[in-house]
């Protein structure tokens, strides 16, 4: 469930700490705050972000990427409910640290979106 999406670590992971990203087009990109329930666990435990996209996106999806050899690749996906909030678990596969984040795709009336990353330890 490959979602394509701008590889770039470094320039996005700035502007998710923003709070208001204006892109070279003119467009706002919505804010997307995320939690982790756990950032350090054991192989095989279930974890769960939870979040909220702003202003209010009620029905659009968004995207859990980890960053893997430079690039994000999309996990899992969630659609957002009546009030643009977000929930996503997974369990976890293999002991290691990644990094996470959750990516909105750019529509009609906003730029992409994207969390500020967090880092999830399994061991």
């Amino acid at each position: 469930m490959a979602r394509p999406a701008p590889a770039t670590a470094g320039a996005r992971e700035a502007a998710a700490d923003a709070d208001i990203v204006v892109t070279a087009t003119g467009q706002v990109a919505p804010k997307i705050t995320r939690k982790l329930s756990a950032t350090t666990v054991k192989l095989g435990a279930k974890v769960t972000f939870t979040g909220s996209v702003a202003p209010a996106h009620k029905g659009k999806t968004v995207y859990l990427q980890f960053l893997k050899a430079g690039k994000w690749v999309t996990k899992k996906s969630a659609t957002t409910s009546s009030t643009s909030t977000y929930r996503i678990s997974l369990k976890t596969g293999s002991r290691k640290d990644f990094a996470w984040r959750v990516y909105l795709p750019k529509h009609a009336d906003h730029a992409a979106g994207y969390s500020a990353k967090i880092v999830l330890t399994v061991r």
